[in-house]
């Protein structure tokens, strides 16, 4: 309950920027302007840091921008030559609400989420998953999962707090296909929206570098002949200690390979490890660890991404999970099982990674064969080229052709036009969680040899889930492209009218579910459920909605359909007078109303013939 309560007042204090991320989604944007962020906006690195310098220093066609948090990493990007502002400074905030592309590897708010509302979002995710992420995570105690699975005022308030988290991004890189059903599934997204081109970072992974890029420990180590080890742990969301380690007896075993370790935490870690002893060296958080990898003899780590980029490098890999039991309860079940990856041993205590050491310095690698299968799993790409695919993806995301959508006053004009003032609020309601809503229940008979009329050059179609991208960038539509793919996925048909090859007419059918929410009944074999039908505005007024209905029914009755109903709000005349024309009989009127999920009422306001009377009157 005090969770809770902290939730609510964390998100009643994060309200008021809501009506800014509105409004930013009026703004135009600027094709050739694109903004960057990382790590919340506390770095300048990873995937963000390298494709950034990929597109600034190759690409003139590009305004490319960095956004910050720290006023210290804008002054040093500034110094280097590199546009960069802080997030709520004037130049800041005018570039994210004009940038028509915001490119980030954890989330919006890496550049500024507030007004990224309008832009295309690009997501240079993090990593490959060793560890289950977003949607995916399976233990309670965690916020994140709260968030996607708790109770609805937990939803609603850690939405409001997170609401990047619940914003979906327009695009997501990933490495290969086993890791884009993996991401696709965390971020719920369809797997189009997953591209599979390789991580910028590991373009740099792969080039040379030079010796005074790196850290003055490595740089001496390597300069003595030693073979370096580096440890990159990842961070516990649970917070508990996972670095108590005898680190004497780890720095005998380096002094006795000629050997030292070089230990780097996570970014958002607060461990301290204080080592013991001369050959184990503690780097800075913010050093750049992946021309250092370069230059290592093997890695050490835990349940970091970070493997999976070294394998690339087909160097020995050494698993130190002291807490893997832990880990799995406390933070985050794992997408793989260390032990049957076979890419390095699996350490569980001080004395085994020791054993460890000894043995890869001694040239001992029994897992070297495993590594590389993995490499073929793990990676469709293997050169350093990612940087350059990920451009191509976006060019041709961004490039693709779309339907012109209307600004918001002329669409604002249009549902003025279209609807009354009762129903205006209702709607208005309904973004906000709100559900009270008069419908009717509508049911009709199909008939033999009904008349299909002429489409005056228009083309009748049923569309497919390769159709959904298309659908999403219809006018005024109501649903986005996940929303679509869902449906046709839950088997769910689109029928539409087609003018010159644009969709401008469409209408989805259920064919197992009325799933209405306050009906949601099973059909019958023979029996349909119509809802959703939707006229392009500049085709309203040419009985576009009846010309397709006249064609689907002919369709379905060959198929065998014979009934089928549809849900219409009392209040949209338009939808009445359209089932009125097509002969459908009343079943019921009924008030649904829904508040936030988490309260659902159905009452009934009038029976008629037929009509099912279990539910409460009045």
């Amino acid at each position: 309950m005090r969770q809770l309560l902290l939730y609510v007042c964390a998100s009643l204090a994060r309200v008021y920027l809501l009506p800014l991320y509105f409004l930013a989604g009026l703004v135009p944007r600027r094709q050739n302007l694109w903004v960057f962020g990382s790590w919340g906006g506390e770095r300048f690195a990873d995937n963000s840091a390298e494709f950034f310098r990929y597109c600034r220093d190759g690409r003139d066609d590009i305004e490319s921008v960095w956004i910050s948090h720290r006023i210290d990493i804008v002054r040093e990007l500034q110094s280097r030559g590199y546009r960069a502002y802080w997030w709520w400074s004037p130049r800041g905030m005018l570039k994210c609400l004009r940038a028509r592309v915001h490119l980030f590897d954890c989330f919006a708010k890496d550049t500024n989420f507030w007004l990224s509302r309008g832009a295309t979002l690009i997501n240079l995710w993090s990593g490959v998953p060793l560890k289950s992420f977003e949607r995916d995570i399976d233990n309670p105690d965690n916020r994140y999962y709260r968030l996607f699975h708790g109770s609805a005022i937990e939803r609603l308030c850690l939405s409001i707090l997170m609401p990047w988290h619940v914003v979906k991004p327009d695009l997501i890189i990933t490495t290969s296909q086993e890791t884009r059903e993996i991401v696709a599934r965390a971020f719920d997204v369809p797997q189009r929206r997953v591209v599979t081109t390789g991580l910028p970072r590991n373009d740099a992974l792969l080039t040379s570098a030079t010796a005074p890029e790196l850290p003055d420990a490595a740089a001496a180590a390597i300069s003595a002949g030693k073979a370096v080890f580096v440890y990159l742990p990842t961070f516990r969301d649970s917070g508990s200690s996972f670095a108590s380690v005898d680190w004497s007896q780890v720095d005998k075993a380096l002094e006795k390979n000629n050997a030292c370790l070089l230990i780097k935490l996570h970014p958002v870690d607060t461990t301290t490890v204080v080592p013991d002893g001369h050959n184990i060296h503690v780097l800075e958080r913010k050093s750049d660890i992946y021309r250092l990898l370069q230059h290592s003899s093997a890695l050490i780590s835990d349940y970091s991404s970070i493997i999976w980029d070294y394998l690339l490098l087909r160097r020995p890999i050494v698993f130190f999970a002291p807490d893997l039991d832990e880990f799995s309860r406390s933070s985050r079940a794992l997408n793989f099982d260390l032990k049957e990856l076979d890419i390095g041993t699996v350490c569980h205590d001080v004395a085994q990674l020791v054993d460890a050491i000894d043995s890869l310095c001694r040239g001992q690698d029994p897992s070297a064969s495993g590594r590389q299968a993995l490499v073929e799993r793990i990676h469709e790409h293997t050169d350093a080229s990612s940087s350059a695919r990920v451009m191509a993806a976006i060019r041709d995301y961004i490039g693709q052709a779309r339907p012109s959508r209307p600004g918001y006053f002329a669409g604002l004009c249009y549902r003025l036009r279209y609807n009354s003032w009762p129903r205006l609020i209702v709607n208005a309601l309904k973004r906000i969680g709100i559900t009270i809503l008069p419908y009717y229940l509508f049911r009709r008979r199909l008939e033999a040899d009904a008349f299909v009329p002429d489409l005056r050059g228009l083309e009748f179609t049923e569309l497919s889930v390769d159709n959904a991208p298309e659908l999403a960038a219809l006018p005024l539509v109501h649903g986005d492209e996940n929303t679509f793919c869902e449906r046709f996925q839950a088997g769910q048909r689109c029928f539409a009218l087609r003018d010159g090859g644009a969709v401008v007419a469409l209408n989805w059918m259920d064919p197992e579910r009325c799933s209405f929410p306050a009906e949601n009944f099973a059909l019958a074999g023979d029996e349909a459920y119509f809802f959703d039908v939707y006229t392009n505005p500049a085709y309203r007024g040419r009985n576009l909605a009846g010309m397709l209905s006249a064609c689907y029914s002919d369709l379905l009755y060959k198929e065998g359909i014979r009934t089928t109903f549809s849900v219409v709000d009392s209040m949209n005349e338009s939808s009445l007078h359209y089932v009125a024309k097509l002969g459908c009989q009343t079943q019921h009127k009924n008030l649904y109303i829904s508040l936030f999920g988490w309260f659902d009422k159905t009452l009934l306001l009038e029976s008629h013939a037929g009509s099912d009377a279990s539910v409460e009157h009045v």
